[in-house]
């Protein structure tokens, strides 16, 4: 898995202290990486810890999910907007 990052307060400054981008989701079969999902969220601890578990990581099919799941449900807020 591959994480870009953009800086939102560039959007928006009231989103200084938050991250957004998209996480490219590589297959050894896909060479151009289609599969992306995005986060947007406080540039907290533990989304941190988040990023640096996850960094440039191999994963099986379950833990893919697992990390798919997590990464939509707690780092794509939407409620703080």
């Amino acid at each position: 898995m591959e994480q870009g990052w953009t800086d939102p307060s560039m959007i928006n400054h009231k989103f200084k202290d938050w991250t957004c981008g998209r996480v490219d989701i590589r297959t050894w079969d896909d060479q151009y990486a289609n599969n992306m999902v995005h986060f947007f969220t406080p540039n907290t601890e533990e989304w941190l810890a988040f990023v640096r578990f996850y960094s440039a990581k191999w994963v099986n099919k379950t833990e893919l999910d697992e990390f798919t799941k997590t990464l939509k449900e707690k780092f794509y807020r939407t409620d703080e907007n």
